[in-house]
Parts: C-alpha cells; sequence; structure tokens
C-alpha cells in the first residue's frame, strides 16, 4: 500500500531520532495523566531536593 522497497514498514523508522529522543517521547506516551499521580511525583522530586534548590524554587515561583 503505497510502501516500496522489501523491508518491513518499522524498519523505516527506527534509527530516524537518536535512542534518547526515542526515550524521551516514549515516556511522554506512556506516563498517566491522573492529577493524583502528578501530584505525588511532584512531592517525590520535590523531596529530593536541597535546601538551597527548595529556596530558589520558592522564590522563583512566588514572583
Amino acid at each position: 500500500m503505497g510502501h516500496s522497497g522489501n523491508e518491513d514498514i518499522t524498519s523505516n523508522y527506527i534509527g530516524a531520532y537518536p535512542l534518547e529522543k526515542m526515550l524521551e517521547y516514549n515516556s511522554y506516551l506512556l506516563k498517566e495523566s491522573k492529577p493524583a499521580d502528578n501530584k505525588s511525583t511532584l512531592l517525590e522530586m520535590l523531596k529530593g531536593l536541597s535546601e538551597e534548590e527548595r529556596a530558589e524554587l520558592m522564590k522563583e515561583v512566588s514572583k
């Protein structure tokens, strides 16, 4: 159906993007967008910040 060559269709797309970009794009597609999940994810990220990073973040948010 409009595809030329003897290769399978998938092989035409593999390698079109670097692995890092493919993983990034796949993560966008696989993430669930439930508000509770986003909140818990954000809280986990904030727990991993240092005191200085949190202070700077709060300064940025309060602008």
